[in-house]
């Protein structure tokens, strides 16, 4: 699958986990994971996530945000701005700094689906910046930099994508973040491309 729907996948279940381990009282979890060819099943089981929410009095506004991604990769554009934007305002209302982040990442991947670049730029540097702030120790764990990184290229604005890889690059030394050492290599190469700095060589094994 595309790097889109990989990280899609990754942070849905990541965070289903974790409000599992939150809010449950189960001694087990069970994961299923399968591939199709679209993203119809990833829809039907969010819906199925918002109707068991909604029964159980549960409030996860998060849900709306990986309902927008789904929406967006499945070629729905209108209906992904409509959830994605509402659920920005609604985060908003609620002070929720986290469900802003998720909803504008749903914008930014969107924006990306659309070819609309500036827009993603601009969202996704603001998920950047607002990741930084919260506290995120892996800055790209919602893949929301490789997104930005190819949005940048696209819109040539060398200065600022060589300043986010030399960022990823720091981060990623400083422990193992495996999304930040993916997104700082996409960055280098994407630099490469543009004739601003050599690609990267290869290490021999010790």
């Amino acid at each position: 699958p595309s790097v889109a729907v990989e990280s899609t996948a990754y942070f849905v279940v990541a965070e289903a986990l974790t409000n599992t381990a939150k809010h449950a009282s189960a001694t087990r979890l069970c994961v299923r994971v399968w591939r199709e060819g679209d993203v119809v099943v990833a829809t039907h089981l969010l819906d199925e996530a918002d109707e068991l929410s909604t029964a159980f009095g549960l409030d996860y506004p998060a849900a709306g945000a990986y309902r927008a991604h789904a929406l967006a990769l499945a070629g729905e554009p209108s209906a992904a701005a409509h959830r994605a934007t509402a659920g920005v305002a609604a985060a908003a209302e609620r002070g929720s700094a986290w469900d802003a982040l998720l909803h504008n990442r749903a914008l930014g991947l969107l924006a990306l689906t659309q070819g609309d670049l500036t827009t993603c730029a601009a969202h996704l540097s603001g998920v950047r910046a607002q990741a930084a702030h919260l506290g995120v120790v892996e800055p790209a764990f919602l893949a929301a930099d490789l997104d930005l990184v190819d949005a940048l290229a696209g819109l040539g604005e060398v200065g600022t994508l060589r300043d986010i890889v030399t960022d990823l690059e720091a981060c990623a030394t400083r422990g193992q973040l495996p999304w930040t050492r993916l997104a700082a290599a996409r960055g280098q190469v994407l630099l490469a491309a543009a004739g601003t700095m050599a690609p990267p060589v290869a290490r021999p094994a010790p």
